[in-house]
Parts: C-alpha cells; structure tokens; sequence
C-alpha cells in the first residue's frame, strides 16, 4: 500500500466508526437552597435558567429551532411527602400520566424507570391525538420526575413524532446529574 491508500483506508475506518456524543462544558445551576444542580450536556444543545421562590427551572433546546425542548424544574421535596420516595413518586406519577390518557394516542400507561448514581425517576410518554399546527408546537412529550435526595426534578421532553434519539440522550443526561447540597 502507498500512502495514499493508507490514508485513503484511515479516513474510512474513522467514517465507518460511530462518532461519539460530542460533550459541552458542565452546565452548574446554583440553586435557592445554596446547593448546586450539574449535568452535562451534548454540544449541540443550548440552556437557560430562571430562578422563582425555593426552585430553579432550567430549559434546553437544540441550536435548531424547534427541534426539541427539555424543560426541567428542581424544587426542594419535604421528607414525608408522596414524592420523597421512589415507589410515591412512581405512584403519583402513574395517577398524573392516566389523566392524560384520553387527550393520547396511547390507550395505556408505560413507565421507563431513569436511574443514575444520584437519581432515580420516573417517566411516561405520551403521543397528542392532535397533529402538530407548526413551530413551536410539539406532539411527543414525555413526562416525570426524578428524585435527587431532598430535591425532586420535575420533566418535560418536547419532541416531534420520531425523534427518540432526543429522548433517549435527555435521559442520559438526566440520570449523570447531580445536586450538591448546600455548603
């Protein structure tokens, strides 16, 4: 082989791997209680935040608009509370996601278990019978909570019919955060 060859042959191995996520620098969000909410996020992903009372509602977003959102609020949980554990907090949310069933295409209720080093949550996808009217308008959504210690992250993944790569990398990111607690 002459080195054109050889180079010809590293460029299709390296096009045939499959590439890696792309990571973007850690996203820390401080929150009211003095703690800290961390996760990383893909580089081709965007965040804001908004600070409200005691929680921290956090939205990211493709580079592409109207690709996607992923809306996140995290607020303290009171210990004794349903959602202070994971079997109230699958309960409850199993009682909000059969609500929802009459406005989906879904007929019945299925719940992914989200699990990281800090996290365990839960969460439901729904499909609206309704087509979507245009930018900024959404027919997937999944939904849940995820349970860090004494913070509960409230979620909502925004995607269009298709798009469960989304879903799956918000997932991920998800169960890698963590929440520091206060100093």
């Amino acid at each position: 082989m002459n080195a054109k060859q050889i180079a010809f042959a590293v460029l299709a191995v390296a096009l045939a791997l499959p590439a890696a996520p792309a990571l973007a620098e850690r996203l820390v969000t401080a929150l009211p209680d003095g703690g800290k909410f961390e996760l990383t996020l893909p580089a081709t992903w965007q965040s804001t935040h908004q600070t409200a009372g005691p929680s921290v509602t956090v939205k990211l977003s493709s580079a592409a608009p109207d690709k996607f959102l992923v809306l996140l609020t995290v607020l303290p949980v009171k210990a004794g509370s349903p959602a202070s554990t994971p079997d109230g907090l699958r309960a409850a949310l199993t009682e909000q996601g059969n609500r929802q069933l009459p406005s989906s295409l879904q007929d019945r209720l299925e719940i992914t278990e989200i699990k990281g080093p800090q996290a365990v949550g839960y969460l439901y996808h729904m499909t609206d019978r309704n087509p979507e009217k245009g930018p900024g308008d959404y027919r997937e959504a999944s939904q849940g909570a995820i349970l860090f210690g004494q913070h509960l992250i409230t979620v909502t993944i925004l995607t269009h019919p298709g798009d469960s790569a989304t879903v799956d990398e918000a997932k991920r990111v998800l169960a890698a955060a963590t929440i520091s607690s206060q100093p």
